[in-house]
């Protein structure tokens, strides 16, 4: 078992639905997690096949809706491959602020996902 850091870069695609097919954008994520690791990746025991890993943090995402809150994590690890299970934990409000009532909120939504993860 090992507490440490997880401090990450994610550049990818996002497809979202849309009324008639799919819509995409470009995303820029940075998940920092202070985390617990269990079995592989959590030491230099090179015996252990598989590991587990669970984290809390901050996640901060550049893309059409940028979005950025507290977030927590399950990973389960392999060699030099992991697949993780990240979502905030809180619902994040974008407003609209061109009403006459002033900011107004228009749509809330609870980053989550599943990323495939690899380490150097």
């Amino acid at each position: 078992m090992s507490v440490g850091g997880s401090f990450n870069i994610g550049i990818g695609y996002l497809f979202t639905p849309k009324l008639e097919g799919l819509d995409g954008s470009f995303i820029i994520d940075f998940p920092e997690y202070i985390t617990i690791r269990y079995g592989k990746n959590a030491s230099d025991d090179a015996s252990k096949k598989i590991g587990f890993a669970y984290g809390v943090g901050y996640d901060y995402t550049f893309n059409r809706l940028p979005y950025r809150g507290i977030s927590m994590m399950a990973e389960i690890c392999f060699n030099k491959l992991s697949i993780r299970l990240n979502s905030n934990i809180m619902k994040y409000t974008y407003y609209s602020y061109f009403t006459s009532e002033g900011a107004q909120p228009v749509i809330s939504v609870l980053p989550s996902g599943l990323q495939l993860v690899l380490t150097y």
